[in-house]
Formats: structure tokens, C-alpha cells, sequence
């Protein structure tokens, strides 16, 4: 009896086809009867907000009411009591953020606890700058008037030819405007408005310690000279200069040698081209003479033979061209300085050249 085996081929193929399934429905049932234990320290979910409370104390250990406490990367936030303390709603894993004016800011990470004390440590580099007033110098920590301060390294490089110049758009609440367009013309200042018609409105120039009776012997400082100017601008400016300083004072500090006994030479030069920023749009001769022969016809007037069409070339002159013509402008300054512990020196000289081509 003969065996065929033209199906045994097939059917082994499809043996471990029909196996997989019964073999998957197996090791699901099992990974479902046998859950996973949860980690121990490990919690599911988003992590609880809570609330979070302490102290803010400054450098001697007191209390500072006001002191901003900012989740970091949001917008929420709390403020210190009078007594320094705050109450805050925070994620156990955030970082708070505490800043004061006049203060260093401190990032402080909660680390889940509830109760949170900082103290901020005064910043020193912005409260101990001094400026000049009209008394002396003090710190700025200490100032309750409204001044003004512009240093020397603002001033020295600019090219212009008087100190006045140089404080254009430096200086909040003062109006400087040029008053011509002369060679050498100093700048006007006005700090604290127009407050007379006849008395002057000029602040009080004040020039290393000694009041100057007009503007023009403060205008010949060279910019190069000039250390920092001081602008007081409330009524406070008269507490030493009285009425002089009603339309405010200018305190300028001119530079001085230093006492290691050596000796600097400082040498600055600039050159530059001066044009007209803005012309007036005027008429040519062509259309000027179109508007005179409109204006006598308009007004039942006869034209006369000199404006008729075909009469002789009238000159064609664009004035502007001819009065605001391009100029150059050259600056340079010599300076010498030095000294020692018993003397000190500074010596300046200075050109100032503006030609027209």
C-alpha cells in the first residue's frame, strides 16, 4: 500500500501558527494574575502643592517687610509682612525666588519641607556709588533728591564741542537745544522748565566747587576734562546756592593727576563732516514764476513783461545750497597729568576747527 505525503509539509508549517495563539492567551493570563508591586518611595501622579512658610532677615538679623517671594518660572507670588514673614502655595519640588531693592537675589529650593528662612545679604555694588551734591558727596543709599549722574567715560569720546552737547539724551527731564548754528555756539539747558520771563532760566554752573556767573566759561571746558557732571534738579538744589540754584545746578568735576608720581600723556583727536539734517522744500525759478503769473491772473491783473513767456532767463539760485553748505570739523586735545602724594598736576590743551568747503 502506498503513503503520500504531499500534505505533511503544510501541515507542519501551520502547527506553531496554531500554537502561537494559545501560547500568547497563557503568558497574558499570567502578567495579569501577577500585578507589579509599587516602588517603595516612589508616588504616582503629579506631586501635591504645599504651603509653604518663613522669614526674610536682612544683615543684622531684622525683619524685612516687602521682600518679593516668587515661585521660579511662574507668576505666582507673595509678599513679606512688616515683621518679614510670608505664607506661600508651592509644588514640594519648586525653587523660590527671593529679591528686595538694594538687596542680592536668592533662589532657595524647597526640597519639601514647609518652612523655608532666608537672609539676603545687601548689594553694596549699586547702594555705595557716591555722587557729588551740592554739600559734598554722598552715597547713593542715602539720597532722597533727584540727581542726575553722568561719568566721564559717557562725555570724553563724543564728538562735540561743548559739555552741554554731550548730555543730550543722557539726562531724564532736561532739555538741551541748540540755540544757532555758530561755530563754538554752546548748547542750551533747560532742567527745570521756563520759570521766568525776565530773570533767566540758566541753571547754576558749579565747576569743582566754585559757582561760575554765566555759561560761557562752563561751555570752553573741553569734554576730554570733564570727570562727572551732577544734575540736581529738585527745589533741594538750593539748600547751599539758595535762589541761584532755582532753575537747578549743574556740578561739574574736572579731572585730576594721580599721586604715584608718574606722568600720563593722553592725546585724543576726531574729525568729522557737518551737513544740514533737514531742508526746507521750496520752489524752483520754473515753478515760481508759474505761481506769480497764476496770482496776477486771479487777481484781474495785467502780467508784466518780464514774467511773460519767452522773456529773458531769470537766475535760478537755490539759497539753502548756498548758506548751509558742508563743513568739516576737527577736534584735538592734549592732556598731561601726574603727581605725587604732596602735589598733583593736570594740564590740558585743546583746538576745536569747524570750516566750511
Amino acid at each position: 500500500m502506498t503513503r503520500t505525503l504531499h500534505f505533511q509539509p503544510l501541515r507542519w508549517v501551520t502547527r506553531p501558527l496554531i500554537l502561537l495563539p494559545v501560547l500568547s492567551l497563557g503568558f497574558s493570563n499570567g502578567l495579569q494574575a501577577a500585578p507589579t508591586a509599587p516602588t517603595p518611595g516612589v508616588t504616582s501622579g503629579l506631586l501635591a502643592d504645599v504651603i509653604i512658610t518663613g522669614r526674610v532677615i536682612d544683615e543684622r538679623g531684622e525683619g524685612l517687610p516687602g521682600v518679593n517671594v516668587v515661585v521660579k518660572g511662574t507668576t505666582n507670588g507673595a509678599q513679606t509682612d512688616p515683621d518679614g514673614r510670608y505664607k506661600i502655595t508651592a509644588p514640594s519640588d519648586a525653587t523660590l525666588v527671593f529679591s528686595f531693592i538694594g538687596y542680592l537675589a536668592q533662589e532657595v529650593a524647597i526640597n519639601g519641607r514647609e518652612t523655608v528662612n532666608v537672609a539676603l545679604a545687601p548689594d553694596n555694588k549699586t547702594l555705595s556709588e557716591v555722587v557729588v551734591v551740592g554739600y559734598g558727596v554722598q552715597e547713593k543709599k542715602l539720597l532722597t533728591t533727584s540727581i542726575a549722574s553722568v561719568s566721564a567715560k559717557e562725555v570724553e569720546l563724543l564728538p562735540v564741542a561743548s559739555p552741554n552737547e554731550a548730555l543730550v539724551g543722557l539726562v531724564a527731564g532736561a532739555q538741551v537745544t541748540e540755540p544757532s548754528g555758530e561755530p563754538g555756539a554752546g548748547a542750551v539747558i533747560r532742567i527745570r522748565g521756563l520759570g521766568s520771563i525776565s530773570a533767566g532760566n540758566s541753571p547754576l554752573y558749579v565747576v569743582d566747587g566754585y559757582p561760575l556767573n554765566s555759561a560761557d566759561s562752563y561751555n570752553q571746558i573741553p569734554p576730554g576734562d570733564i570727570q562727572s557732571i551732577q544734575i540736581l534738579k529738585d527745589a533741594a538744589a538750593c539748600a547751599i546756592y539758595g535762589s541761584r540754584g532755582g532753575n537747578g545746578i549743574v556740578i561739574v568735576t574736572t579731572k585730576r593727576g594721580r599721586n604715584d608720581g608718574k606722568t600720563r600723556f593722553n592725546f585724543t583727536a576726531n574729525t568729522g563732516i557737518i551737513q544740514v539734517a533737514k531742508k526746507v522744500d521750496l520752489m524752483d525759478r520754473d515753478q515760481y514764476l508759474d505761481y506769480l503769473r497764476e496770482s496776477f491772473t486771479n487777481g484781474n491783473r495785467a502780467i508784466p513783461a518780464q514774467l511773460q513767456p519767452g522773456a529773458p532767463d531769470l537766475p535760478d539760485t537755490d539759497w539753502q545750497d548756498e548758506v548751509f553748505s558742508t563743513g568739516m570739523q576737527q577736534q584735538y586735545q592734549l592732556a598731561a597729568s601726574g603727581g605725587t602724594n604732596v602735589s598733583r598736576f593736570y594740564i590740558s590743551g585743546a583746538i576745536l576747527s569747524k570750516k566750511a568747503w
